[in-house]
């Protein structure tokens, strides 16, 4: 349990103390990847994309912004739980400094539901997608009320963590290929767009962006993706979808719970 509720009357000696006592510790288990908003069909076609990879969740938050979470132990825990970089250099500032009297993980992982704070898997959202509605255009003119959400919508279920191993390498295409060859670029590939989700980043400007890139690297399976258009976070995944990686084969191809994306 969290060692000082809100309710609770505190001395300043007592605020001098860490409230991280005892806390099952969410910050190091859970990566915050992406914020986005549903206007259009398109985002909420992206939004049931991301929830059939593997150890991706996504929260609403003040029933307006949807959070990507990456779950997964940070890769820095020791066996016991605690961090190895602790009171070393090499420790984020991000996790040095972090606000645990305002912290965010605790209301979204930690205690009850809340109207502030929605998670969702897969089943919950797509549930959700039979409430919108759309305008002839494809944009967003209907989404329910938070309480209508909790009341009708299948309760979040919590998945367990799945150690997932990183993709092969992409085969690498002859300098000269035939006309055939290129309509088909697909085959042999090791699927990487079915086992990889990429998220944009703004390059690094600041100490303090830098800072984050170094806390998102330590969780597994999470790189930094380098290209002449900029730089984007990589997450290795698997969509649910995949019937098998060497075969490649979607087991939703040709019907409507295949994404559009």
């Amino acid at each position: 349990m969290w060692n000082h509720p809100v309710s609770r009357k505190l001395s300043f000696t007592d605020c001098l103390q860490s409230p991280c006592q005892g806390c099952s510790a969410p910050c190091c288990s859970f990566l915050p990847l992406h914020d986005f908003v549903i206007t259009t069909y398109k985002d909420a076609d992206y939004a049931r994309y991301l929830l059939n990879f593997v150890n991706i969740e996504l929260a609403l938050v003040q029933g307006q912004t949807w959070r990507v979470h990456l779950k997964s132990p940070c890769t820095r825990l020791k066996e016991n739980g605690l961090c190895s970089l602790h009171d070393t250099s090499k420790k984020p500032q991000v996790c040095l400094n972090y606000d645990a009297r305002s912290c965010f993980y605790r209301p979204m992982f930690i205690e009850a539901e809340s109207e502030q704070f929605l998670r969702f898997d897969s089943i919950r959202f797509n549930a959700l997608l039979d409430l919108l509605e759309f305008d002839g255009a494809g944009t967003l003119v209907r989404f329910p009320e938070i309480e209508q959400i909790q009341r009708d919508l299948p309760a979040f279920v919590d998945h367990l963590y799945q150690t997932i191993p990183k993709p092969k390498p992409i085969w690498k295409l002859d300098a000269k290929q035939s006309f055939s060859s290129i309509q088909s670029q697909c085959s042999g590939c090791a699927a990487w767009c079915c086992q990889t989700l990429s998220f944009p980043f703004g390059g690094i400007h600041s100490v303090t962006n830098l800072d984050y890139l170094w806390f998102c690297l330590g969780f597994p399976n999470v790189e930094l993706a380098m290209t002449a258009e900029g730089m984007s976070i990589f997450v290795h995944s698997q969509c649910r979808n995949l019937d098998s990686v060497e075969s490649g084969g979607c087991t939703v191809f040709g019907t409507d719970s295949r994404p559009l994306v």
